[in-house]
Order: structure tokens, then sequence, then C-alpha cells
């Protein structure tokens, strides 16, 4: 397994063809409506209640108009949620979180597990820095956030290998044979390099649905959604791995955690690019941001200025 991950890690670089625009085809993909709008069961019983924490911020709730619909099926009540309309993004939700992740840390301890959750661990924190307080119609990042919780060698080598794992999957991956994608091909033929070894898949696919059933304990349901698209993503990916093709609704989770490790991998290099030239870069990427959000205070310094000076011309 060593050599199996590790040596593609040295040619980083040439794991995908023409990596730009794989990435604006994957990011098209999740905006399409089929991909966007996923079906997700709130209902299920906490397993821990002691994980069972009230979080009482707004930024956890969904957007309204994000909760489509519900639907009954099986007798169980689903809701449709629009993703684009609550983007994986800081919460600031802190309490009971360190929790949850002790708790999934201690499903299992084969190296395969640790690796894959390190992984996603190390992209909810780059997507938490990058992703960290709207403005407009955008995030504002917070670098100094990255800098504390994202600049770990190991979590950085173990997303890595998660990557690998999922570009490996993306390759290997077989739909059911009523289900067909023309630009699934596209996708495929950008990745050049394929990990022929994953040994204790079957391990994980276990590990992981243990998993989901702790995140059902989680108060925030923002957090709750993007963590099981993540693992429930990531359990797809074992089942590629393992030889077994995959329903609509499994593409759905893998596709949509496949753009989210490609995005935190494009936000890492950015705010590492950020770092190295901090102020340069706050003005550039934050003044037509800032310019937004602080209009109203600079036109009521406006009007206060111009109206003390005429007064002071006046009286």
């Amino acid at each position: 397994m060593i050599l199996a991950v590790f040596i593609p890690m040295i040619f980083a670089r040439l794991l995908l063809r023409n990596k730009s625009d794989f990435r604006r085809q994957l990011n098209e993909i999740c905006k399409h409506r089929a991909f966007s709008r996923i079906e997700m069961d709130f209902s299920n019983t906490c397993l821990f209640p002691e994980l069972m924490k009230e979080c009482k911020l707004w930024e956890c709730l969904f957007s309204e108009a994000g909760n489509l619909k519900r639907i009954e099926k099986n007798g169980e009540s689903r809701m449709i949620v629009d993703l684009l309309l609550n983007p994986e993004s800081y919460t600031g939700y802190k309490k009971g979180s360190s929790e949850i992740w002790e708790k999934l840390k201690g499903i299992n301890d084969s190296e395969l597990y640790k690796i894959m959750l390190s992984g996603i661990h190390q992209s909810v924190n780059i997507h938490k820095a990058a992703f960290y307080k709207p403005c407009g119609y955008n995030f504002l990042k917070n670098v100094m956030l990255f800098r504390k919780t994202c600049r770990n060698d190991a979590f950085i080598g173990n997303f890595k290998i998660l990557r690998l794992f999922l570009l490996t999957s993306l390759k290997k991956l077989e739909l059911a044979e009523n289900i067909k994608y023309k630009w699934l091909e596209g996708l495929k033929s950008c990745v050049l390099i394929e990990i022929p070894l994953f040994p204790h898949i079957k391990r994980l696919s276990k590990d992981l649905e243990d998993a989901i059933d702790i995140l059902s304990c989680m108060p925030c349901p923002k957090c709750r959604l993007w963590s099981t698209i993540q693992f429930k993503g990531l359990g797809v990916a074992a089942k590629i791995i393992a030889g077994e093709k995959i329903s609509q609704q499994d593409l759905v989770f893998f596709i949509n955690f496949l753009n989210r490790i490609c995005v935190a991998d494009t936000e890492f290099d950015v705010m590492e690019d950020m770092l190295s030239n901090y102020y340069w870069h706050i003005f550039l990427l934050y003044k037509k941001n800032f310019l937004r959000c602080a209009w109203p205070y600079y036109c009521f310094w406006l009007y206060w200025s111009t109206k003390q000076l005429i007064i002071k011309i006046l009286f």
C-alpha cells in the first residue's frame, strides 16, 4: 500500500490532463439541477445522545429557498436541498464538534480509514478558511485560520492521498446499465494516473456506514448536510474501487464530493500564495468586496462630513 500510494504523489502534477479544464467541467456539472439538488433524510435517530448539543447559530440553518420540498419515501420524510443555495462554508459550529471528530476517529484504527478521515478533516478546514464570511455574492477568506489549521504536513499528505483515491475511483467508475452520461468519459480521460492497490476496501465501506450514524448526531443541519455528502461520496468511491456499479443517487454524492475536494485543492494553493504575499493579496482580492460591504458606512460618513461642513460655513 505504501508504494502504491506514495510513489504517485511524487508526480502529483501529472495526475490530471488540463487540470483547470477538469475542474471547470466538474464545477459546471455540480451546478446542473440533477446534481445540485440532493435528497437527504434528517429524521434519523441519533444513536449517541451524548453528542447532541444544541446549535443556535443562524449560519447552521439552511437557506429557506433551498428547502425545495419535503417528500415521503417508504414511510420516511425526506428533504430535497439545493446545494447551490447552501454552499459548504464556515458556520461557527464548535460546541461538540471535537467530540464528533473523536468519535469518528474511534471507529477503526486501520491505516486506510485514518488517512481518509484525516483527508476529509483537512478539506473541511480548508473550506472553513476559504469561505469564512459571506460578502455580497462572494466569501471573504480567513488566511490566519488557514495558517493555524491547514498547514500540518501530515494532514496535507493525507489530503493528497484522498484526492488520489477519488481520481482512481473516477477512472474505474462504471454506472448501472440504464444510466449514461456523455460528459463522464471526458472527465475520466483527464485522469492520467491510476493507483492499482487499496487494501481493506470492504472494511472501509463498513466503517463509513458507522461514521454516517455518528453524523446524524450533529446539531448543525448545514454541517450535517455536507459531512454526510462527503462520507457518502467516499463510500461510493470505495464501492467503485471494489468493482461495483453505482446508481444515479450514488453518482450525485460522488461527483459532489469530488468537486469539494478539487475546490479545497484549489483554495489551498490560493491561500498559500496569499500567505507569501499577504498584504498585496488582501488588497487585490478584497477591494471589491470591501467596497461592496462598506459603502453604507462610507455614505453615512460622507453625509455627516458634508453636514458638518455646511453648518460650519453657515453658522
